[in-house]
């Protein structure tokens, strides 16, 4: 389920590059010809490199999906991929700004003129021209104590924070739903309102395939959403490095924007850590211990060790059986054929009147199913506890988790 190989960065690498842009003791000044309009050119130590290393902690700690794409593995995931796509434009250019991919835009590419949020992604990857990642601590915190004496409006800030908190949580959900994939934890029992004949007769095989088939579903549902919040976290990069780039775009700075820039990264960065780690209950999940929430059903004889109920049962039948203990039903060849024929020849009426009505949701296929049930009416439960997704669990707060 997870490829490390995905992982395409030298954690020494990175940290390397990133110290070399730590601002000496006086900012450095340069000459800039560059025009307002035109966007700023800022450092970018993340180009990917080949390396056999091991592997950095680049947008989240913990497991990363495999960069193969969904339809490869999952049928579901590929009927959708039969629908029409359009091509990016921009397809080219993001390739070589990341030609590992490690990112998870390129399998959202076809959705660039259909998707604003693939869009919006797309053109600020291309604006900014930043792999959006995350430094590792020493760095942030090297940054941090670098005094570049850098105004950002209040608003700015805001939602700088605002993001950064958005990240932590996401990486906090996709790092506990990866380590459940891992040790095959199902996190919810999907119900399947599916009504067979004659269930209580069916081969342990077929109930264990539909176990089999829930555990499958499961892991692909937890797959995707795992994919879905790498890229939100992504884009959350993103925007706060284009609210970044644009304060210092409208403020004229004839500093080295590369070193602002990461500076106010960081320090807002650690900031928003700080909160995080104070407002949000962070715990730390034994995977190997934890159960699945999958339920493997089975008829109530099975469940009690008793043997296969060999007693005929159809609720279809109920008319028919009444009939036939009062004695009113006639067993005669000629009578049975009859009465066979009359049933003919009525279907065949209802079919040639069907087939000059308009269609409607009443008339269609005949439905062949059990005996109806009643729905029972399923009081809901309000309280936070009940949309819990993570299992509850004691443990001390972690910080690999968030990052």
């Amino acid at each position: 389920m997870f490829d490390e190989n995905s992982q395409v960065f030298s954690e020494d690498y990175i940290n390397q590059e990133l110290e070399n842009l730590i601002p000496p003791s006086q900012p450095k000044v340069i000459m800039s010809s560059q025009s307002q309009n035109e966007p700023l050119k800022i450092g970018n130590p993340f180009t990917p490199q080949q390396t056999n290393s091991n592997p950095a902690q680049v947008i989240s700690s913990g497991n990363k999906l495999s960069r193969k794409r969904l339809s490869t593995q999952h049928p579901v995931a590929a009927d959708n991929n039969k629908k029409p796509k359009s091509t990016c434009v921009h397809k080219e250019e993001i390739v070589n700004l990341d030609p590992n991919k490690l990112l998870s835009i390129h399998d959202c590419l076809e959705y660039y003129s259909s998707d604003p949020i693939v869009k919006e992604y797309v053109d600020l990857l291309i604006e900014i021209k930043i792999i959006p990642v995350i430094p590792s601590q020493s760095v942030i915190e090297s940054y941090v104590k670098s005094d570049m004496n850098t105004n950002v409006p209040t608003e700015i800030s805001i939602n700088l924070i605002k993001n950064f908190m958005t990240v932590f949580q996401n990486n906090y959900f996709r790092n506990n739903v990866n380590d459940a994939i891992t040790h095959e934890v199902h996190l919810s029992n999907p119900i399947v309102q599916f009504s067979v004949p004659d269930y209580q007769s069916l081969p342990l095989k077929t109930l264990e395939d539909v176990t089999g088939a829930k555990k499958m579903f499961m892991t692909l549902i937890q797959t995707i959403y795992s994919e879905g919040s790498k890229f939100n976290t992504e884009m959350k990069l993103l925007r706060n490095m284009k609210y970044i780039h644009d304060t210092l775009l409208n403020s004229n700075s004839q500093t080295d924007v590369t070193q602002i820039f990461w500076n106010i990264y960081c320090i807002h960065f650690l900031k928003a850590k700080t909160e995080f780690m104070t407002r949000f209950k962070i715990k730390t999940f034994d995977w190997s211990r934890v159960k699945s929430k999958i339920k493997h059903i089975v008829p109530k004889w099975r469940r009690d060790d008793q043997p296969p109920p060999v007693e005929p049962f159809n609720y279809y039948a109920n008319d028919i059986v009444k009939r036939i203990e009062e004695g009113e039903e006639n067993f005669d060849g000629n009578a049975v054929a009859s009465k066979y024929n009359e049933m003919k020849v009525k279907v065949n009426e209802a079919v040639e009147k069907l087939k000059t009505q308009p269609p409607n949701k009443d008339s269609g296929i005949p439905k062949f199913t059990e005996r109806p049930r009643i729905k029972p009416t399923r009081k809901r439960n309000n309280t936070n506890n009940s949309r819990k997704q993570i299992p509850e669990n004691s443990g001390q707060p972690n910080l690999s988790r968030i990052e």
